[in-house]
């Protein structure tokens, strides 16, 4: 799993059963690959692009969480997206924007352009804790990524990496 997989439960600090409890068997609709679009129009196996890391919606405002690093390469231009699931049809591309990064703490926000709660996607939110995971406590770990990383397209189901891990005495970091 690539460092950006873990983000999901090293910044939300969201222990594994409130996840289950919250979310059901489903947590992986708070997570979506950020990608760069490499194509303008589908092929038959739906739009070509290259997977970049994950986030996870922090809100029903269309707000993410996700590594500053999985950014980089936006920096110099380039328009990021997120891959988002339908509940009848393959995922689509959202347009998304940069509203903060903070390199030293390795910590971006975005934004969908469009607001995926406001429609039928099929998406949920972690609502992020005040309190770090203790010592011991399980938290989940969750990514999304594309089957064929070299050669990704909409319409391929993303693969889902999912772990509880325990939280370790230390702070969490990415890294």
């Amino acid at each position: 799993m690539c460092r950006a997989a873990l983000i999901g439960c090293l910044f939300a600090s969201f222990p594994a059963t409130a996840a289950t409890q919250v979310l059901g068997d489903d947590a992986s609709a708070a997570v979506c690959p950020i990608v760069y679009q490499l194509d303008q129009s589908p092929s038959s196996r739906g739009y070509h692009y290259s997977f970049f890391g994950n986030g996870f919606f922090i809100n029903d405002q269309g707000y993410l969480l996700t590594a500053a690093h999985v950014l980089e390469n936006f920096r110099g231009g380039g328009q990021p997206y997120i891959l988002v699931r339908r509940p009848n049809g393959p995922p689509i591309l959202l347009q998304a924007s940069i509203i903060a990064t903070d390199a030293g703490h390795d910590v971006a926000i975005l934004r969908a352009a469009s607001n995926p709660f406001a429609s039928k996607y099929k998406v949920t939110f972690l609502p992020l804790s005040s309190e770090p995971a203790s010592p011991g406590q399980s938290v989940l770990a969750l990514s999304l990524h594309p089957p064929k990383q070299q050669s990704a397209h909409t319409f391929e189901i993303s693969r889902e990496d999912r772990l509880n891990v325990a939280a370790q005495r230390r702070t969490l970091r990415v890294g």
